[in-house]
């Protein structure tokens, strides 16, 4: 039976040894949130104080539901467990070491009375301190898009790799739950799992606005996981969608040994390799002219490829793995 709303957002936050940074994020949210918006969070077993620190802002704002597995379900099953466990209408699937910038909620809120079935919001790069913008728009939009119900292919092809980012999606609850989430567990992306294997029965909406501060350099994940994700599961899965086979030809993000910057850095931070090259890549390429990138890129000394990106200026910004 489908769950009735109670409030019009939930901001679904996943979770995992985050006490340095979640409190912060709490604060800013809490300063923005009134009586049609709740706070859900999501622990995954956390080792370290969170619970102790989301206890003392729970006294403060009593919309603030906690909950905490006993054992660590994983990044994509403790999204889903969030947006389970949610009382809104909608369903914000916010990172938690991020900030929302002023009035950011409002904003959101005054789109979402359009009965839209998916938002995404922009964000603001900065280091690791919050102190520095390293890119002032993470969606290179200056103004709004709005997307109809039969536009997945345009909406799908214009964000691309922005995507990646869980922070900035806003869905509409019951299309999150009336959808398969199981297959996506391990994906490291279920929330384009869940939106992008059919068509959205609504319109979606991109607000150009960075609404968020995403905090670079703070991504928990082990090095050797990325040149998996990048080269194989995210195409995997962007192979399963809803999309048409033309606009699967032209998403930039599922052909990464294209880019000699994204390979460069794979191979620098993620130690790409020649057996992953074989792996995920070769069996998906059929010309030389394909796979002389990839196999150069394999082959080049770590710290060459290191120099390279770092001369390049190419930001180092992967999606938020934090839950």
């Amino acid at each position: 039976m489908t769950k009735r709303p109670t409030c019009k957002l939930s901001i679904c936050i996943a979770t995992y040894n985050r006490a340095s940074f979640i409190g912060a994020t709490l604060d800013n949210i809490i300063s923005q949130a009134h009586n049609d918006c709740e706070i859900v969070i999501s622990d995954n077993a956390s080792t370290d104080n969170t619970k102790e620190v989301i206890a003392s802002y729970a006294r403060r704002f009593d919309r603030l539901r906690y909950f905490r597995h006993d054992t660590n379900l994983g990044l994509d099953r403790n999204f889903d467990s969030a947006v389970d466990l949610a009382r809104g209408e909608y369903c914000w699937l916010m990172s938690d070491d991020d900030w929302l910038k002023p009035n950011a909620i409002a904003r959101v809120m005054a789109v979402l009375a359009g009965n839209l079935s998916l938002v995404v919001v922009n964000m603001e790069l900065r280091d690791f301190t919050m102190s520095k913008i390293v890119r002032s728009r993470f969606i290179d939009f200056e103004s709004d898009r709005n997307y109809e119900s039969g536009e997945t292919d345009r909406l799908f092809v214009e964000l691309d790799n922005t995507l990646w980012n869980i922070g900035n999606v806003i869905v509409k609850r019951d299309i999150w739950m009336s959808r398969e989430r199981e297959r996506y567990y391990g994906s490291w992306f279920i929330h384009i799992g869940v939106i992008f294997q059919d068509h959205l029965p609504g319109g979606a909406f991109l607000i150009s606005e960075p609404l968020i501060n995403y905090r670079l350099g703070n991504t928990q994940s082990a090095s050797s996981v990325w040149a998996e994700i990048f080269l194989h599961k995210w195409p995997s899965l962007v192979d399963s969608l809803v999309l048409s086979n033309s606009a699967k030809d032209i998403i930039k993000s599922t052909k990464p040994w294209r880019n000699l910057r994204t390979m460069l850095c794979l191979r620098s931070d993620h130690g790409y390799t020649l057996a992953q090259y074989k792996l995920w890549i070769s069996p998906r390429l059929r010309s030389f002219h394909e796979r002389l990138i990839p196999i150069l890129v394999a082959v080049t000394p770590r710290p060459l490829a290191n120099l390279f990106i770092t001369l390049a200026g190419t930001i180092r910004l992967t999606p938020t793995l934090s839950g």
